[in-house]
């Protein structure tokens, strides 16, 4: 889809992460996903499962000590010097130009969070996902390092939260499903739910399906409602509306079944 934009490109600075150990013990499960506030080294988050089943069994045992060559120069002072200092004549007109209602900053962030997890796991153009399964079926887990050079969502999702939390931005890993019409089908989905800073509802930041349109910007999408655990607990095959940031186009994100065709539950 073409928004409509003749997107800046940024000013490079190449930037990358850390994180620090123990377990998250707050994942909460949902209809054929999780809801994860918190991820730490060591933890095994349940990614994926049998299409005859509601019990996630595939599980992805997040290591990081591989990423802690790349760690040293991610951080919040790093992205706000790189920011003002190069970017922010660049993004801030053009997102006032365009009508984009998002601040300059906060996009600059999740841009820089998305550039960095690219380059972490090695994110490429071509499609990984029978090498991606094979390495998930082969013993029903698999570390996070085994994906460089092979992820998807989840595995994109995990290293972005990572690196939201060495920064200080509180985010959940949702695993769920994204419907991108009212005419499609669910399809099985990672993604991060941020708290809007200037709003009182969220943020989906879809960090693995990146605006081929932009330049390979950020897709970003606000919800006007608040997106907590709450809002899917207990449901089945319910969706909510979130608005792309930059062309004002409405996806939907939330819980279902990929492979069952069941009506899908489209939230006012």
């Amino acid at each position: 889809m073409d928004d409509g934009f003749d997107s800046p490109k940024p000013q490079e600075d190449h930037v990358s992460t850390e994180t620090e150990r123990p377990v998250s013990e707050d994942m909460k499960p949902l209809y054929r996903g999780i809801w994860v506030p918190t991820i730490k080294d060591g933890d095994k988050i349940p990614v994926g499962g049998s299409i005859f089943s509601d019990d996630l069994d595939i599980i992805l045992d997040v290591d990081t000590a591989w990423m802690q060559d790349t760690a040293e120069k991610f951080s919040r002072e790093r992205i706000d010097e790189t920011y003002r200092s190069q970017n922010e004549t660049v993004f801030k007109p053009w997102i006032e130009k365009s009508g984009i209602k998002l601040d300059p900053e906060t996009f600059y962030i999740l841009l820089q969070v998305q550039a960095t997890t690219r380059k972490i796991l090695k994110v490429g153009d071509e499609s990984v996902a029978r090498q991606r399964k094979d390495l998930y079926l082969a013993d029903r887990q698999a570390k996070l390092s085994d994906f460089v050079g092979q992820s998807e969502c989840a595995e994109q999702a995990v290293v972005g939260k990572l690196l939201l939390d060495k920064i200080g931005i509180k985010s959940t890993l949702m695993e769920g499903v994204h419907v991108d019409s009212r005419d499609d089908y669910p399809t099985d989905h990672a993604f991060l739910v941020l708290d809007d800073p200037h709003g009182e509802g969220s943020l989906i930041f879809d960090i693995a399906r990146p605006k081929a349109s932009l330049n390979g910007y950020p897709r970003i999408l606000r919800s006007e409602k608040k997106l907590d655990y709450s809002t899917f607990e207990g449901k089945n095959n319910y969706v909510v509306p979130a608005v792309d940031i930059y062309n004002g186009v409405t996806l939907y994100y939330g819980v279902g079944h990929s492979s069952l065709l069941q009506d899908v539950n489209f939230a006012a």
